[in-house]
């Protein structure tokens, strides 16, 4: 079992622990990795409120993300492929928006899918 796998020395490793290995394993291929946050949520700017004892947001605005369904991670190798990837930790359920659009993308020719793992990510952008 590899380090993103699961729980290691005690330690539960999440969706985004798994998300930045690939992010940065795939980046060294030259090609480019992103991020891509779905849905909406808010933005401003940190500080500490002495009053609720904790860091709250001012200056907020709403962001609309892409669409719901959106995968985690959009790949651009370095000869102009694209590739679509949901991450998700060992045991974590696909949604149906999520399933609809990977079929979507690779009914347009794109390679999509989702990984698990790094070694997953790597195989589905290995035939770019």
């Amino acid at each position: 079992m590899g380090i993103f796998s699961g729980e290691r020395e005690g330690i539960f490793i999440t969706e985004h622990d798994i998300q930045d290995a690939i992010r940065i394993e795939l980046s060294k291929s030259g090609g480019l990795c992103f991020r891509c946050n779905a849905g909406e949520f808010w933005q401003g700017s940190q500080v500490y409120s002495p009053a609720l004892g904790r860091d709250i947001l001012i200056d907020i605005r709403r962001i609309a993300g892409f669409p719901k369904g959106f995968s985690d991670l959009l790949y651009l190798s370095p000869h102009g492929k694209v590739a679509f990837i949901e991450v998700k930790k060992p045991g974590g359920a696909v949604r149906p928006d999520q399933i609809k659009f990977i079929e979507r993308m690779r009914s347009m020719g794109y390679a999509a899918g989702i990984a698990h793992s790094v070694e997953e990510a790597k195989g589905l952008v290995e035939s770019l």
